[in-house]
């Protein structure tokens, strides 16, 4: 019984975790292009 849910809690928070992981990724990636083209133009 204690197993399932944990597995459960488990995946769940893997899940969300690459979400985050994911989100920081493209806003990174985002800004460093916003900035890239900011030093270029000036």
């Amino acid at each position: 019984m204690n197993i399932c849910p944990s597995v459960f809690w488990t995946q769940q928070y893997m899940d969300i975790t690459t979400q985050i992981l994911f989100i920081l990724y493209r806003f990174w990636h985002i800004f460093t292009l916003e900035f890239t083209i900011i030093v270029r133009h000036e």
